[in-house]
């Protein structure tokens, strides 16, 4: 098991309403310190008076002024990485708009994620980075979405348990395949799927996948490569518990692919 404080050692928000206010109750419950600059007063649209946010959440600290922009760009610049989540037909926002481009002229690292369906590649864009990143995470505010909060929660909540637990995450694009399979599903919620990491049963699983596969006529190179990206977001690729899944799933790739070329 990871230990996801030492991955992500903060979390840095600019306190708003909205993506903001869940990255802030996702670091409270997943333990990891959190961060970030406020404007002056501790202002957000929900706590309009002084000390604003900061009477519940004394871990922000205020910038200098009232200028939103401000605290957006102090964030931008203080952070390793940046996380912003842009929920499929919010309105559009410009404190996001200011963050994304403050972010793009700093050179940080960012992804920018939807809903569910982005949780395989918001875990694999982790993992590829550094340990012990701040991360901020930003997005609409409630006025801007009304359902930014419970989005963005769900989205955080699975990518840190897919991080935690070291478990595979399977697209929708792929669960008519899997339905036949007898394997341990832990949550599944019509996007994507996620199932304990346990080596034999990857194994097995990698032995059917491609039979699967063969029968249903997938024998396009890109088929295995996208596969091979599932595997490849289940841990470090320096651990040998993975290196060995992703050996076998190579070899049985390049078998069948081999096969299929001398019919």
């Amino acid at each position: 098991m990871i230990d996801i404080k030492k991955k992500i050692i903060r979390i840095r928000t600019g306190g708003q309403s909205g993506v903001d206010r869940a990255a802030m109750d996702f670091a409270r419950e997943w333990n990891i310190p959190l961060c970030g600059w406020c404007p002056k007063g501790g202002w957000a649209e929900d706590y309009p008076d002084p000390p604003g946010l900061l009477e519940d959440y004394p871990e922000m600290t205020e910038t200098p002024t009232e200028d939103v922009s401000e605290r957006t760009k102090r964030n931008m610049r203080d952070c390793d990485a940046i996380l912003t989540i842009i929920p499929w037909k919010s309105e559009p926002s410009e404190g996001t708009e200011i963050g994304l481009e403050e972010g793009r002229r700093l050179g940080k690292p960012m992804f920018t994620a939807k809903g569910p369906e982005d949780v395989p590649e918001i875990v694999r864009w982790i993992r590829s980075l550094p340990d012990e990143i701040e991360l901020c995470v930003g997005g609409p505010r409630a006025s801007e979405c009304s359902y930014a909060y419970d989005a963005a929660k769900a989205i955080l909540d699975e990518v840190a348990d897919a991080i935690v637990r070291n478990r595979m995450i399977i697209t929708k694009e792929y669960r008519r395949l899997m339905d036949p399979l007898d394997l341990p599903e832990r949550f599944h919620s019509g996007d994507f799927a996620i199932f304990d990491f346990e080596e034999e049963i990857l194994k097995e699983f990698v032995d059917n996948f491609y039979e699967a596969l063969e029968q249903n006529g997938y024998v396009e190179l890109e088929d295995f490569t996208e596969f091979m990206t599932f595997l490849q977001i289940l841990g470090p690729a320096d651990t040998e518990k993975v290196q060995n899944i992703l050996m076998y799933a190579f070899i049985k790739s390049n078998l069948i692919a081999s096969a299929l070329s001398k019919r």
